[in-house]
């Protein structure tokens, strides 16, 4: 899947995740992956992908705690979000 080819170093889907993971706010993290790439993801929770993209949503809001007011959803193929970007949006 091309969220796992390698972009500067690394696959890039992690360029998006270490982004997210610097915004405190943010009480939980879901990544919908298959099991063998569970090991490039760190202190999150893991939902299984779906037939479709929207399947795959929902298995991933299924994890979520039913008490969270928002949710935040970025598709991982996208790599160039910025940290900028996502204190703004949260604001």
């Amino acid at each position: 899947p091309k969220q796992y080819y390698p972009m500067s170093g690394k696959p890039v889907a992690l360029h998006s995740f270490e982004v997210l993971d610097q915004i405190s706010q943010f009480e939980q993290k879901v990544v919908v992956a298959e099991s063998e790439y569970h090991a490039l993801f760190h202190s999150c929770a893991f939902a299984s992908p779906g037939a479709r993209r929207q399947d795959s949503v929902w298995n991933g809001l299924q994890k979520i705690d039913p008490s969270m007011e928002y949710v935040c959803i970025h598709d991982a193929a996208r790599p160039f979000i910025t940290l900028e970007l996502v204190e703004n949006l949260l604001k």
